[in-house]
């Protein structure tokens, strides 16, 4: 690879440097460099190649930039590929009750093409093989101890455009079900306001607890009126119940059906306790990663941060006025769109990308599945208008655009772009004041648009939950899991997530779960999300003071500056008021300067010796978006003008603003996009690559591949 670079900035401060993986090849160029063109040698594979302009804050001379030109990287090429005659996976299979089993099968699902043939073998010990067929039983495993066991795959083919797959391997066994009476019954605990244990509620019943995926999670109980244990119930105590922490908030006394005198509980999980603390005011968190946000949200509560499953380079912002700390963590999880799962015994919050998992469970009629409903609505947007805090738009990191589109449903059901663009535009605008920036506005747009572009299909289902007999994990289903649900008569079988779970552990054939290809957002309906207009802007100001005594000098100085983060292009009014003593008769100098390039009017001030004050107020037509510092340079034309602290007020009035204040400018890191022509390369490549055969059970089975040839073009 090679590039030419130029450079003119302040010498030994403000630098280009390059790097390959991280390692600097290009080391603190600057000063005036002329045009050079520096040569790298790249080893075959993938590489990260990085340019970086580091800037001290405090001069700028020349252009104060640096440049690249003419990038070329040479022997790229692409790969086709043809399956390998043959391959084979060894699956290990795994089963925590595989005992006391009376029958068992194995069943196959496969597909195998003319001229490939599939093969499958069965082990104890993944030494000795025995040929199996598929709905064969596994003699050797019946009223045995065996626990594990393996499975071997053959694959192969003569023709090298085909492959045969394995879709599934399923192995079903019956066994002696232990009686589960026998298990230790669980009882909701209370403890009083100040911690202590005072009631185990062994009377407790119709105990129903109920689950929303990313929204409220609440346990409801009654206990009998004339229960000794009653009278200990009160308001906002906490409760302990399969092992999660409720706060009691809501308690009826009254009579059931029959006449009976009862006392019916209502409890929320003890996330609750976070609507007891509020951030006053404005609330910002200024670009930080998912993990400080959160910590700084969760300052001054009992809660803390537990695991955080995000993208450590990511950096995103929240401002808010006002707001419940509760609120402020919803808010903040969608923003980096991850998961939240409370951690209610411990008092931790965890985000994930995905809560729950899929165990295998499954719903079937007949089994465990007692009633289904099934609704579909179509697609609600294949365009989506995106808008953020104060007009925030996409446009400037989305080819000037304010929208996305997608028409991916109506193609897969066979017609073209250009028909679904015409039939089914459907125009949607999404407004949402929590986005600051614009690149975490886009990545939440295209979620979000993913969703409304395909059809919303749900489920719900009355099932029995047979893990509270069986013991099983495979029977075990849990809020976020991935489950199958299969209706050979509705001619239903899909995999899809749940979203609501309501359990009545004493009754667990009265089970109740929603599930749905769409994960609805926290206590966000759609009707809520939609905007027909965009929020006027809201303006706000950023204001600096000196904080102790300064002495201006014929030497160019900056007592004051602001750093600014503006999340939309906008246009400011920026004022500055002086109060000082000149030694003797001078001329004060004063420039503003953004970014390093110097804006506004040059100010020269005729000052009498002794006090003077000066005003100064300009107005900005257009300052565009993104963060820069803004500071204010001064010198005198001869002798010095001091200033008592105080003494000096710069501010900046504007919409879209964030910033803070500093008393002399900080030393910054600058990093700027570098726009790459276009190469266009034909060569021919050749490579061997082996490909793992991905092992889990419903998983696609495919052959390792091989590369050959292809001219590829690479933009």
């Amino acid at each position: 690879m090679s590039f030419w670079y130029r450079v003119s900035s302040e010498a030994n401060y403000d630098k280009l440097w390059f790097y390959i993986d991280g390692v600097e090849k290009l080391g603190g160029k600057s000063g005036n460099i002329g045009w050079t063109q520096v040569t790298y040698l790249l080893t075959a594979g993938t590489h990260t190649l990085i340019w970086k302009y580091t800037k001290d804050g405090s001069v700028s001379s020349g252009e104060d930039s640096a440049y690249i030109d003419d990038l070329v990287i040479n022997g790229l090429g692409g790969t086709t590929y043809a399956y390998v005659p043959e391959g084979s996976a060894i699956y290990h299979i795994q089963t925590e009750n595989l005992t006391q089993i009376t029958g068992n099968k194995l069943f196959l699902n496969i597909e195998q093409p003319g001229n490939t043939n599939i093969e499958f073998y069965i082990s104890e010990d993944n030494i000795n093989w025995q040929f199996i067929s598929n709905n064969t039983s596994i003699d050797w495993l019946i009223n045995s101890q065996k626990r594990d066991f393996y499975i071997k795959v053959l694959l192969q083919t003569l023709d090298n455009s085909i492959s045969p797959i394995v879709n599934s391997i399923n192995f079903s066994a019956w066994y002696e079900v232990q009686s589960f009476l026998k298990r230790e019954k669980e009882f909701i605990r209370l403890y009083d306001l100040h911690g202590n244990l005072v009631a185990i509620l062994e009377n407790a019943y119709d105990i129903v607890v109920e689950e929303k995926l990313n929204d409220a999670e609440t346990l409801e109980f009654s206990i009998p009126f004339n229960d000794s244990k009653s009278q200990y119930i009160k308001h906002d105590e906490e409760v302990i119940y399969a092992n999660k922490r409720y706060i009691i908030s809501q308690i009826v006394d009254g009579r059931d059906d029959s006449g009976k005198e009862i006392v019916n509980v209502s409890c929320e999980l003890a996330y609750i306790e976070l609507l007891n603390s509020t951030k006053q005011g404005e609330f910002l968190i200024d670009r930080k990663s998912a993990i400080d946000g959160l910590k700084q949200l969760l300052t001054g509560t009992r809660w803390t941060v537990g695991t955080i499953e995000a993208d450590s380079d990511g950096i995103y912002s929240l401002k808010e006025v006002d707001k419940t700390v509760l609120w402020l963590v919803r808010q903040w999880a969608k923003i980096v769109g991850l998961e939240i799962q409370w951690d209610s015994i411990n008092r931790k919050i965890n985000m994930l990308q995905q809560i729950g998992s899929n165990r295998g469970a499954g719903f079937r009629y007949k089994k465990n599945l007692k009633s289904i409903k099934r609704t579909v609505k179509p697609p609600e947007a294949t365009v989506l208008y995106a808008y953020g805090k104060n007009g925030l738009s996409i446009a400037d990191f989305n080819d000037g655009k304010e929208y996305l589109e997608d028409y991916s449903w109506y193609t897969s059901q066979g017609l073209t772009l250009t028909e679904a663009k015409a039939k089914f535009r459907k125009e949607y605008i999404w407004q949402d004041d929590r986005f600051i920036l614009t690149q975490n506005l886009l990545d939440a747009a295209k979620k979000k648009l993913a969703e409304l572009s395909q059809p919303i299909i749900s489920y719900e289902c009355n099932v029995l939950d047979l893990s509270s007999i069986t013991g099983l994990s495979e029977d075990k289903f849990f809020i976020g899991d991935t489950v199958r649900v299969y209706d050979s008569e509705l001619k239903i079988d899909v995999m899809t997530r749940i979203l609501r779970l309501k359990r009545y552990p004493q009754e667990p054939w009265k089970n109740e779960v929603e599930l749905s290809y769409i994960i609805p957002g926290l206590q966000d309906t759609e009707e809520q999300s939609i905007s027909s207009d965009i929020a006027a802007a809201q303006p706000s100001m950023l204001f600096a003071t000196n904080n102790q005594q300064l002495t201006i000098t014929t030497t160019q100085q900056y007592p004051v500056s602001l750093s600014i983060t503006n999340f939309s292009s906008t246009n400011a009014q920026i004022g500055l008021m002086i109060v000082g003593q000149a030694s003797a008769a001078l001329v004060l100098t004063v420039k503003f300067f953004l970014a390093g390039t110097q804006i506004g009017p040059t100010i020269q001030q005729q000052c009498q010796a002794g006090y003077n004050t000066i005003g100064v107020p300009f107005v900005l037509a257009q300052i565009q978006q993104g963060s820069a510092m803004l500071g204010v340079q001064m010198y005198t034309s001869t002798g010095t003008f001091t200033i008592a602290a105080q003494h000096l007020q710069f501010y900046v009035y504007a919409t879209n603003l964030l910033g803070g204040v500093g008393s002399e400018a900080p030393r910054v890191n600058w990093e700027e996009n570098i726009d790459v022509k276009v190469l266009q390369l034909n060569m021919v490549a050749s490579a061997e690559t082996q490909l793992p055969i991905t092992i889990g059970n419903e998983e696609v089975i495919k052959l390792e591949q091989i590369a050959t040839s292809a001219i590829v073009t690479l933009s």
